[in-house]
Protein backbone atom coordinates (compact mmCIF):
# COMPACT_ATOMS: atom_id res chain seq x y z
CA UNK A 1 0.00 0.00 0.00
CA UNK A 2 1.40 3.75 -0.73
CA UNK A 3 2.25 5.37 2.11
CA UNK A 4 -0.28 8.23 2.91
CA UNK A 5 0.13 10.90 5.24
CA UNK A 6 -1.93 13.26 6.48
CA UNK A 7 -0.97 16.04 4.21
CA UNK A 8 -3.12 13.78 1.54
CA UNK A 9 -0.90 11.67 -0.67
CA UNK A 10 2.18 9.36 -1.36
CA UNK A 11 4.96 9.88 1.41
CA UNK A 12 6.63 13.20 0.55
CA UNK A 13 4.18 14.38 -2.27
CA UNK A 14 2.12 17.03 -1.30
CA UNK A 15 2.79 20.10 1.07
CA UNK A 16 0.42 21.87 3.13
CA UNK A 17 -0.96 21.54 7.12
CA UNK A 18 -4.72 20.25 6.13
CA UNK A 19 -5.37 16.35 6.14
CA UNK A 20 -6.29 15.74 2.31
CA UNK A 21 -6.55 13.12 -0.22
CA UNK A 22 -5.98 15.53 -3.13
CA UNK A 23 -4.13 14.61 -6.30
CA UNK A 24 -5.16 12.28 -8.84
CA UNK A 25 -4.64 9.09 -7.14
CA UNK A 26 -4.59 5.92 -8.64
CA UNK A 27 -7.87 3.60 -7.97
CA UNK A 28 -5.90 0.73 -6.01
CA UNK A 29 -4.51 3.47 -4.00
CA UNK A 30 -7.39 5.10 -3.56
CA UNK A 31 -9.01 1.81 -2.29
CA UNK A 32 -6.23 1.11 -0.30
CA UNK A 33 -6.47 4.21 1.86
CA UNK A 34 -10.34 3.70 2.45
CA UNK A 35 -9.90 0.49 3.31
CA UNK A 36 -7.20 1.27 6.14
CA UNK A 37 -9.22 4.23 7.37
CA UNK A 38 -12.53 2.13 7.62
CA UNK A 39 -10.24 -0.11 9.46
CA UNK A 40 -9.00 2.07 11.96
CA UNK A 41 -12.68 2.67 12.83
CA UNK A 42 -12.47 -0.46 14.61
CA UNK A 43 -11.43 -1.45 18.12
CA UNK A 44 -7.43 -0.94 17.77
CA UNK A 45 -5.61 -4.35 17.26
CA UNK A 46 -1.77 -4.56 17.08
CA UNK A 47 -1.63 -4.69 13.48
CA UNK A 48 -3.32 -1.59 13.70
CA UNK A 49 0.17 0.77 13.86
CA UNK A 50 1.69 -0.41 10.50
CA UNK A 51 -1.62 0.92 9.26
CA UNK A 52 -1.36 3.93 11.02
CA UNK A 53 2.10 4.64 10.20
CA UNK A 54 1.66 4.28 6.41
CA UNK A 55 -1.03 6.63 7.30
CA UNK A 56 1.28 8.95 8.96
CA UNK A 57 -0.98 9.16 12.47
CA UNK A 58 0.10 10.59 15.43
CA UNK A 59 1.15 8.29 18.05
CA UNK A 60 -2.06 6.86 19.66
CA UNK A 61 -5.04 5.81 20.46
CA UNK A 62 -4.60 7.00 24.08
CA UNK A 63 -5.14 3.98 26.66
CA UNK A 64 -8.94 3.87 26.59
CA UNK A 65 -9.68 6.46 23.93
CA UNK A 66 -11.20 3.94 21.79
CA UNK A 67 -13.50 3.12 24.29
CA UNK A 68 -14.31 6.79 25.41
CA UNK A 69 -14.71 7.94 21.56
CA UNK A 70 -16.81 5.15 20.22
CA UNK A 71 -18.45 3.16 22.71
CA UNK A 72 -19.25 5.61 25.27
CA UNK A 73 -19.77 8.56 23.16
CA UNK A 74 -19.88 8.50 19.42
CA UNK A 75 -21.10 4.89 18.05
CA UNK A 76 -19.97 4.61 14.74
CA UNK A 77 -23.15 2.91 13.20
CA UNK A 78 -25.51 3.91 10.64
CA UNK A 79 -28.65 3.11 12.41
CA UNK A 80 -27.72 5.28 15.65
CA UNK A 81 -27.29 8.29 13.80
CA UNK A 82 -30.18 8.29 11.01
CA UNK A 83 -32.83 6.17 12.69
CA UNK A 84 -35.99 7.83 13.81
CA UNK A 85 -35.08 6.13 18.03
CA UNK A 86 -31.24 7.11 17.79
CA UNK A 87 -30.58 3.24 18.59
CA UNK A 88 -28.50 0.74 17.25
CA UNK A 89 -30.48 -1.75 14.33
CA UNK A 90 -34.21 -0.89 13.13
CA UNK A 91 -35.60 0.40 9.67
CA UNK A 92 -31.93 2.25 8.97
CA UNK A 93 -30.09 -0.22 9.70
CA UNK A 94 -32.57 -2.80 7.82
CA UNK A 95 -31.89 -0.51 4.89
CA UNK A 96 -28.55 -0.49 4.50
CA UNK A 97 -28.72 -4.02 4.72
CA UNK A 98 -30.35 -3.93 1.38
CA UNK A 99 -28.45 -2.04 -0.28
CA UNK A 100 -25.42 -5.02 0.13
CA UNK A 101 -28.10 -6.95 -0.90
CA UNK A 102 -28.74 -5.36 -4.24
CA UNK A 103 -25.30 -5.50 -4.82
CA UNK A 104 -25.43 -9.54 -4.31
CA UNK A 105 -23.34 -9.50 -1.40
CA UNK A 106 -24.54 -11.05 1.60
CA UNK A 107 -24.26 -8.33 4.59
CA UNK A 108 -22.20 -8.60 7.45
CA UNK A 109 -22.62 -8.70 11.09
CA UNK A 110 -22.90 -5.08 11.38
CA UNK A 111 -24.04 -3.74 7.87
CA UNK A 112 -24.14 -0.07 8.86
CA UNK A 113 -20.66 -0.37 10.60
CA UNK A 114 -18.36 2.58 9.42
CA UNK A 115 -15.65 0.66 9.21
CA UNK A 116 -17.79 -2.03 7.10
CA UNK A 117 -19.31 0.81 4.81
CA UNK A 118 -16.22 2.08 4.16
CA UNK A 119 -14.71 -1.36 3.05
CA UNK A 120 -17.44 -1.75 0.89
CA UNK A 121 -16.73 1.63 -1.15
CA UNK A 122 -13.26 0.58 -1.18
CA UNK A 123 -14.39 -2.86 -2.72
CA UNK A 124 -16.15 -0.82 -5.19
CA UNK A 125 -13.55 1.32 -6.16
CA UNK A 126 -11.52 -1.66 -6.70
CA UNK A 127 -14.64 -3.51 -8.86
CA UNK A 128 -14.96 -0.09 -10.76
CA UNK A 129 -11.36 0.16 -11.79
CA UNK A 130 -11.15 -3.59 -12.84
CA UNK A 131 -13.91 -3.15 -14.78
CA UNK A 132 -13.38 -3.14 -18.76
CA UNK A 133 -17.25 -3.68 -19.75
CA UNK A 134 -17.98 -0.01 -20.32
CA UNK A 135 -22.19 -0.79 -19.32
CA UNK A 136 -21.15 -2.73 -16.34
CA UNK A 137 -18.29 0.26 -14.87
CA UNK A 138 -21.15 2.45 -15.57
CA UNK A 139 -23.36 0.16 -13.15
CA UNK A 140 -20.50 0.21 -10.70
CA UNK A 141 -20.09 3.93 -11.01
CA UNK A 142 -23.44 4.01 -9.91
CA UNK A 143 -23.43 2.26 -6.71
CA UNK A 144 -20.01 3.68 -5.58
CA UNK A 145 -22.01 7.05 -5.65
CA UNK A 146 -25.07 5.64 -4.14
CA UNK A 147 -23.22 4.48 -1.26
CA UNK A 148 -21.25 7.87 -0.58
CA UNK A 149 -25.01 9.86 -1.22
CA UNK A 150 -27.19 7.82 0.33
CA UNK A 151 -25.90 5.94 3.20
CA UNK A 152 -22.56 8.02 4.13
CA UNK A 153 -23.29 11.30 3.75
CA UNK A 154 -25.72 11.47 5.37
CA UNK A 155 -24.35 11.37 9.08
CA UNK A 156 -20.76 10.75 8.43
CA UNK A 157 -19.67 14.21 7.57
CA UNK A 158 -21.65 15.84 11.41
CA UNK A 159 -20.03 12.43 13.30
CA UNK A 160 -16.55 13.03 12.25
CA UNK A 161 -17.15 16.96 13.33
CA UNK A 162 -18.15 15.35 16.86
CA UNK A 163 -14.59 13.01 16.52
CA UNK A 164 -12.95 15.98 15.65
CA UNK A 165 -15.01 17.96 18.84
CA UNK A 166 -14.19 15.17 21.31
CA UNK A 167 -10.83 12.76 20.33
CA UNK A 168 -7.23 13.02 20.60
CA UNK A 169 -4.77 14.05 18.35
CA UNK A 170 -4.54 10.33 17.36
CA UNK A 171 -8.44 10.13 16.17
CA UNK A 172 -8.27 14.37 14.87
CA UNK A 173 -6.18 12.66 12.66
CA UNK A 174 -8.17 10.06 11.06
CA UNK A 175 -11.40 11.66 11.27
CA UNK A 176 -9.46 15.20 9.07
CA UNK A 177 -8.10 11.85 6.19
CA UNK A 178 -11.58 10.30 6.20
CA UNK A 179 -13.46 13.84 5.92
CA UNK A 180 -10.91 14.45 2.76
CA UNK A 181 -11.42 10.96 1.13
CA UNK A 182 -15.09 11.18 1.66
CA UNK A 183 -15.34 14.52 -0.11
CA UNK A 184 -12.98 12.90 -3.31
CA UNK A 185 -15.91 10.64 -3.45
CA UNK A 186 -18.79 13.39 -3.65
CA UNK A 187 -16.80 14.59 -6.10
CA UNK A 188 -16.44 11.61 -8.24
CA UNK A 189 -20.44 11.41 -7.81
CA UNK A 190 -20.63 14.85 -9.25
CA UNK A 191 -18.50 14.11 -12.01
CA UNK A 192 -20.76 11.07 -13.52
CA UNK A 193 -22.78 11.32 -16.96
CA UNK A 194 -25.41 14.01 -16.25
CA UNK A 195 -28.52 11.70 -15.82
CA UNK A 196 -26.85 9.64 -13.75
CA UNK A 197 -25.89 12.89 -11.56
CA UNK A 198 -29.58 13.96 -12.05
CA UNK A 199 -31.03 10.50 -10.79
CA UNK A 200 -28.81 10.83 -7.76
CA UNK A 201 -29.95 14.27 -6.76
CA UNK A 202 -34.00 13.92 -7.25
CA UNK A 203 -34.13 14.62 -3.62
CA UNK A 204 -32.69 13.95 0.02
CA UNK A 205 -31.48 10.42 0.61
CA UNK A 206 -34.06 8.22 1.80
CA UNK A 207 -32.81 7.73 5.43
CA UNK A 208 -33.73 11.61 5.45
CA UNK A 209 -37.03 11.99 3.96
CA UNK A 210 -38.26 9.03 6.26
CA UNK A 211 -37.70 10.42 9.83
CA UNK A 212 -40.16 13.11 11.16
CA UNK A 213 -38.40 16.10 12.90
CA UNK A 214 -38.52 17.02 16.66
CA UNK A 215 -42.42 17.67 17.37
CA UNK A 216 -42.78 20.07 20.11
CA UNK A 217 -44.11 18.16 23.40
CA UNK A 218 -47.02 20.98 23.91
CA UNK A 219 -48.34 20.05 21.53
CA UNK A 220 -51.37 18.24 23.82
CA UNK A 221 -51.94 15.26 20.70
CA UNK A 222 -48.47 14.41 21.16
CA UNK A 223 -46.50 12.38 23.34
CA UNK A 224 -48.50 12.44 26.85
CA UNK A 225 -52.05 13.90 25.90
CA UNK A 226 -53.77 16.25 28.44
CA UNK A 227 -52.02 15.77 31.34
CA UNK A 228 -48.93 17.02 30.31
CA UNK A 229 -49.42 20.62 30.31
CA UNK A 230 -47.00 21.42 28.25
CA UNK A 231 -44.55 20.66 30.72
CA UNK A 232 -42.03 17.82 28.97
CA UNK A 233 -40.65 17.31 32.33
CA UNK A 234 -44.46 16.25 33.90
CA UNK A 235 -46.10 12.72 34.11
CA UNK A 236 -49.20 11.72 32.72
CA UNK A 237 -49.13 8.48 34.49
CA UNK A 238 -47.14 6.54 37.37
CA UNK A 239 -45.07 4.51 34.30
CA UNK A 240 -44.21 7.17 31.75
CA UNK A 241 -42.77 10.33 32.32
CA UNK A 242 -44.36 12.61 29.42
CA UNK A 243 -41.37 13.92 28.40
CA UNK A 244 -39.64 10.62 28.03
CA UNK A 245 -40.70 10.69 23.89
CA UNK A 246 -39.45 14.23 23.66
CA UNK A 247 -36.04 13.48 25.19
CA UNK A 248 -35.53 10.96 23.42
CA UNK A 249 -36.29 12.27 19.96
CA UNK A 250 -33.61 15.05 20.97
CA UNK A 251 -31.21 12.49 21.92
CA UNK A 252 -32.06 11.01 18.34
CA UNK A 253 -29.89 12.65 15.87
CA UNK A 254 -31.34 12.42 12.68
CA UNK A 255 -34.52 14.06 14.47
CA UNK A 256 -33.01 17.29 15.95
CA UNK A 257 -29.96 17.68 13.72
CA UNK A 258 -27.45 17.88 17.03
CA UNK A 259 -25.92 14.84 18.23
CA UNK A 260 -25.53 15.05 22.01
CA UNK A 261 -22.72 12.69 23.94
CA UNK A 262 -22.49 11.53 26.99
CA UNK A 263 -19.46 14.12 27.44
CA UNK A 264 -21.93 16.98 26.16
CA UNK A 265 -24.26 16.27 28.97
CA UNK A 266 -20.94 16.66 31.63
CA UNK A 267 -19.77 19.69 29.78
CA UNK A 268 -23.29 21.55 30.81
CA UNK A 269 -23.35 19.76 34.00
CA UNK A 270 -19.87 21.28 34.46
CA UNK A 271 -20.56 24.61 32.94
CA UNK A 272 -24.12 24.85 34.59
CA UNK A 273 -22.53 23.78 38.46
CA UNK A 274 -24.96 20.76 38.39
CA UNK A 275 -24.91 17.93 39.81
CA UNK A 276 -24.67 14.56 37.45
CA UNK A 277 -25.26 11.00 37.81
CA UNK A 278 -23.70 8.09 35.46
CA UNK A 279 -26.15 6.24 33.30
CA UNK A 280 -27.39 6.66 29.89
CA UNK A 281 -27.95 9.96 28.09
CA UNK A 282 -31.95 10.12 28.71
CA UNK A 283 -31.03 9.71 32.83
CA UNK A 284 -28.50 11.99 33.00
CA UNK A 285 -30.41 14.65 30.72
CA UNK A 286 -33.75 14.15 33.19
CA UNK A 287 -31.76 14.62 35.64
CA UNK A 288 -30.24 18.08 34.77
CA UNK A 289 -33.85 19.16 33.77
CA UNK A 290 -35.04 17.89 37.30
CA UNK A 291 -32.78 20.46 38.75
CA UNK A 292 -32.27 23.61 36.63
CA UNK A 293 -35.16 23.07 33.78
CA UNK A 294 -34.86 26.33 31.84
CA UNK A 295 -31.14 26.78 32.64
CA UNK A 296 -30.23 23.47 31.44
CA UNK A 297 -32.86 23.97 28.12
CA UNK A 298 -31.11 27.58 26.91
CA UNK A 299 -28.03 25.53 27.13
CA UNK A 300 -29.28 22.93 24.87
CA UNK A 301 -30.65 25.77 22.82
CA UNK A 302 -26.72 27.16 22.63
CA UNK A 303 -25.17 23.78 22.15
CA UNK A 304 -27.79 23.53 19.20
CA UNK A 305 -26.91 26.78 17.43
CA UNK A 306 -22.93 25.69 17.52
CA UNK A 307 -23.97 22.53 16.01
CA UNK A 308 -25.96 24.29 13.26
CA UNK A 309 -23.40 26.23 12.83
CA UNK A 310 -20.82 22.98 12.20
CA UNK A 311 -23.17 21.94 10.07
CA UNK A 312 -23.68 24.95 7.74
CA UNK A 313 -19.52 25.65 7.22
CA UNK A 314 -19.45 21.54 6.34
CA UNK A 315 -18.99 22.50 2.77
CA UNK A 316 -17.91 19.57 -0.06
CA UNK A 317 -20.64 17.53 0.44
CA UNK A 318 -24.55 17.24 -0.94
CA UNK A 319 -25.95 20.40 -0.23
CA UNK A 320 -29.34 18.74 0.67
CA UNK A 321 -27.83 16.82 3.26
CA UNK A 322 -26.07 19.63 5.29
CA UNK A 323 -29.26 21.63 4.97
CA UNK A 324 -30.83 19.19 6.03
CA UNK A 325 -28.98 18.55 8.83
CA UNK A 326 -28.43 22.53 9.64
CA UNK A 327 -32.30 23.55 9.12
CA UNK A 328 -32.91 20.63 11.87
CA UNK A 329 -30.52 22.08 14.83
CA UNK A 330 -31.90 25.45 13.95
CA UNK A 331 -35.36 24.54 14.63
CA UNK A 332 -34.58 22.41 17.72
CA UNK A 333 -33.03 25.37 19.00
CA UNK A 334 -35.97 27.81 18.66
CA UNK A 335 -38.19 24.82 19.86
CA UNK A 336 -35.39 24.56 23.27
CA UNK A 337 -35.79 28.85 23.39
CA UNK A 338 -39.32 28.75 23.37
CA UNK A 339 -39.61 25.84 26.16
CA UNK A 340 -37.00 27.77 28.10
CA UNK A 341 -38.97 30.36 28.34
CA UNK A 342 -42.05 28.83 28.86
CA UNK A 343 -40.18 27.57 31.86
CA UNK A 344 -39.10 30.47 33.07
CA UNK A 345 -42.98 31.94 33.18
CA UNK A 346 -44.63 29.22 34.81
CA UNK A 347 -41.75 28.85 37.45
CA UNK A 348 -42.41 33.19 38.31
CA UNK A 349 -46.67 32.01 38.30
CA UNK A 350 -45.56 29.22 41.03
CA UNK A 351 -43.85 31.78 43.29
CA UNK A 352 -46.62 34.56 42.86
CA UNK A 353 -49.13 31.74 43.93
CA UNK A 354 -46.48 30.36 46.83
Amino acid sequence: MTNWSRNGGPHGSTSGTHASTEGHVASSERADLLRALGVLSEEPRPEHRRLADLLELPEGPEAGEFTDVFVMNLYPYASVHLGEEGMLGGEARDRVAGFWQALGIRPPKDPDHLGSLIGLLATLVEREEAEDEPAARILLGRARAALVREHLEPWVPAFLGRVRELAGPYYRAWADLLREALREEAAHAASLPTDTERALQVELPLHLRAVPPLPDPRDHDWAGGEGSGGDPMRETDHSRPAGDAFLEALLAPVRSGVILTRADLARAARELRLGTRMGERLYILKALLGQEPSRVLTWLADEARRQCEGHRTDDGFDEGATAFWSERAAATARLLDQLASAEVVAQNGETDHG
